[in-house]
């Protein structure tokens, strides 16, 4: 199975998309992790949106974890 570690980056919008969406979340970096070697991988991830921190922070991370899932199969 392969192993991946990686970093949520969640910012502030100003101003707010639509005056609702305060947050947006991008991947800072993402790297297999092969045999303690780690390998950068070059994928856009896009952004995610939420209206509180923590919401654009999940659906960043469920968006990673589906790329993984795929990865793996």
């Amino acid at each position: 199975m392969k192993k991946f570690n990686y970093e949520i980056a969640v910012k502030k919008l100003t101003p707010p998309i639509g005056g609702v969406y305060k947050y947006y979340a991008k991947i800072a970096y993402i790297y297999e992790d092969i045999r303690m070697k780690e390998i950068k991988i070059n994928y856009d991830f896009g952004e995610t949106y939420g209206k509180t921190k923590s919401e654009a922070e999940r659906k960043m991370e469920d968006k990673v974890k589906k790329w993984v899932e795929c990865q793996n199969k």
